[in-house]
């Protein structure tokens, strides 16, 4: 079989895509400016298993930006977060996720 040019990209944007892990990765943004690292590992672990989470700082202010990106062991764990719903209660706040693209 031939590859195209269109097809030979997506077969490699794909592949990078599961290099870096983002099919495997969710972005959880309006965090709490309260909530750590741990509540949100905590909170998503409940959908499978948590490989890493990373909660970006302000430096200047010395707090988070109020988003995080989760990383899962596997696809499936996204799957089970998508499908409770895009808006979830984490702590005290109504918070969005969507997975990685």
């Amino acid at each position: 079989m031939r590859l195209t040019n269109v097809s030979f990209v997506r077969s490699v944007a794909k592949t990078g895509k599961e290099i870096l892990g983002k099919d495997r990765q969710i972005f959880v943004h309006e965090l709490s400016w309260h909530t750590g690292r741990k509540q949100v590992m905590q909170h998503f672990s409940k959908f499978g298993e948590v490989e890493s989470c990373t909660i970006p700082l302000n430096l200047d202010q010395g707090l988070h930006k109020g988003y995080a990106f989760v990383q899962f062991k596997s696809k499936a764990s996204v799957a089970n977060v998508l499908n409770a719903g895009s808006q979830q209660q984490l702590e005290d706040k109504a918070v969005k996720i969507r997975a990685m693209q």
